[in-house]
């Protein structure tokens, strides 16, 4: 055990926003509006607690450590049963699974999803950051005033062997499809479980992490890690991000000697950490490393779990013959003025709409594409496979054919 450093503090205080909220099990009805009379609105009562439409949330206590959780769980809009879903897994699931529920279960620009939150039963802060502190780290440090941590290897058997099978007895999950997210402390617990477990889930994605944690002991197995990597063993995608002011890099020498002492290196740990893991077998191994620009530790939470869902649910796409995409060439007409002109590359297909893009279009199918940024659309065949038309999924033209003139 080491004595506890400045770093400690800033893993305490640097949470990140959270939105607080309550979790319904029932999604409520709408509210009336309010009624105005001159000019003034009437009184708003006493007021309720917001809640998450479609969302539910269980609480357990784990056999493995007798600690108590709260698994939040999101589904999409169009849930179907008889379908298996990929899974998000978020730790900090009071602080992050709010938001990360809206990014998961319903963006036009990823597969649905089922979004798991990870969490406590409480709503008050002070213990959830106690909880996390014990939870998310893999060995104890002395504090001021105790010795705090070194939870984590009991609280990844209890993800493995406890949350994921309550999960995938409640609803259909695609077991080969499975992520971990953590921030922070968060973000240590992920590479903790990449190193040590790395068939436990699809993609990791480990957002700030702390690898200063404990003289970055988290790195001891990343050797054996990378055996069985570059043997071939392992087939997975690693995102690790940062925030660009987490670590100074300017020409003030005491600031880097400061930087030096303390041993957070928050950025430049993990750039080094994904530049050596990237070149272990990049044929089965997808490493991302992305850097907010100007963002802080706090700051940067927000843009984490955008890209964190993108990267965990990116949709599975089809390699289609270059004469099978030629079929979709043309223009389409949507209105008198607005048309939609789809055309070949060497990568495939793009389409621009009068006045945007080009956008990359991407094969779900033979009929259905993804649109870079933008959502998806379908393409219209008749009887003898012929492309008559496309359809948008989203946007003022949602649901309109667009006709194919040329």
């Amino acid at each position: 055990m080491r004595k506890i450093s400045v770093c400690f503090i800033f893993a305490v205080v640097a949470l990140g926003v959270g939105t607080h909220v309550s979790v319904a099990e029932q999604t409520p009805s709408r509210p009336q509006t309010p009624s105005v009379t001159a000019g003034v609105m009437s009184d708003g009562g006493e007021g309720a607690p917001v809640t998450l439409p479609g969302a539910l949330q269980y609480d357990i206590t784990s056999q493995i450590n007798g600690r108590a959780y709260r698994i939040f769980v999101s589904t999409p809009d169009n849930y179907q049963p008889t379908l298996a879903y990929p899974v998000l897994y978020v730790l900090d699931g009071n602080l992050r699974f709010p938001s990360a529920n809206r990014y998961g279960t319903n963006s036009i620009t990823t597969d649905p999803g089922i979004v798991v939150g990870i969490g406590y039963p409480t709503d008050d802060f002070g213990d959830i950051v106690q909880a996390r502190l014990f939870d998310l780290t893999p060995s104890p440090v002395v504090g001021p005033t105790q010795t705090v941590g070194g939870g984590l290897d009991a609280f990844l058997r209890v993800i493995e062997e406890e949350v994921k099978p309550f999960v995938m007895t409640r609803y259909r999950v695609d077991s080969a499809k499975q992520s971990l997210f953590g921030y922070s402390l968060g973000g240590l617990a992920v590479l903790r479980s990449l190193f040590l477990n790395p068939e436990s889930f699809s993609t990791y994605i480990a957002g700030s992490p702390s690898i200063w944690w404990n003289n970055r002991e988290v790195l001891a197995d990343e050797a054996a890690f990378s055996t069985r990597a570059r043997a071939g063993e392992l087939r997975l995608k690693l995102l690790i991000t940062s925030a660009e002011d987490e670590q100074y890099h300017g020409n003030d020498t005491q600031r880097l000697a400061a930087d030096a002492k303390d041993g957070s290196r928050m950025v430049d740990n993990a750039s080094e950490l994904a530049a050596r893991l990237a070149v272990l077998n990049p044929e089965q191994i997808t490493v991302v490393r992305t850097i907010f620009d100007g963002e802080s530790h706090n700051t940067a939470v927000a843009a984490t779990l955008s890209r964190a869902v993108r990267f965990a649910l990116s949709p599975t796409m089809m390699r289609l013959a270059p004469e099978v995409l030629a079929r979709y060439v043309g223009i389409y007409q949507i209105t008198p003025t607005i048309t939609i002109i789809v055309r070949q590359t060497s990568d495939g297909l793009t389409g621009q709409v009068t006045g945007r893009g080009p956008y990359s279009l991407f094969a779900k199918s033979e009929t259905e594409f993804y649109v870079e940024d933008w959502g998806r659309v379908t393409f219209e065949r008749d009887s003898t496979g012929v492309v008559t038309g496309l359809v948008p999924r989203q946007g003022p033209f949602s649901g309109t054919s667009a006709i194919k003139v040329k």
